[in-house]
């Protein structure tokens, strides 16, 4: 019995100090988010990501971006997230999206199907702007 209200009272506690304890808030983590087009072939789609990751370093574009509390924030080769988009035109809805925001990214042309078409897009970003989107498949 003592052992049974000693385990209440201890949880009774538990609880206590878990809500009376400061909520930090996480940190928002900055990533390179890859758009690419998911009327692609599967196989095209993950060639076509590589190319604008490499496009969007052959421009030396920033590698960081401003968070919510307008500190710059660098981007170390970390997190990488693919996205699908629909077709070209939603990748060019993307490009007038992103700088309308004045966001930085990088499209890669694919000049080897003919008809050059844009394939895919990659921007640095903490990302608020994609949440909506889903995850490639490829």
């Amino acid at each position: 019995m003592i052992r049974k209200q000693l385990l209440s009272v201890l949880n009774w506690l538990t609880i206590k100090i878990k809500q009376s304890e400061p909520k930090i808030p996480k940190p928002e983590l900055i990533k390179m988010y890859v758009l690419v087009r998911m009327d692609l072939p599967p196989i095209h789609r993950a060639v076509q990501a590589g190319h604008a990751v490499a496009e969007y370093f052959m421009r030396d574009l920033p590698k960081q971006a401003i968070n919510k509390n307008g500190e710059l924030v660098n981007w170390y080769n970390g997190d990488i997230i693919y996205l699908g988009i629909s077709d070209e035109n939603e990748l060019n809805k993307w490009k007038c999206e992103l700088d309308s925001m004045e966001k930085k990214f990088a499209t890669f042309l694919e000049p080897d199907w003919g008809v050059p078409q844009e394939t895919a897009l990659a921007c640095i970003s903490f990302g608020h702007e994609f949440e909506a989107l889903p995850l490639l498949t490829v």
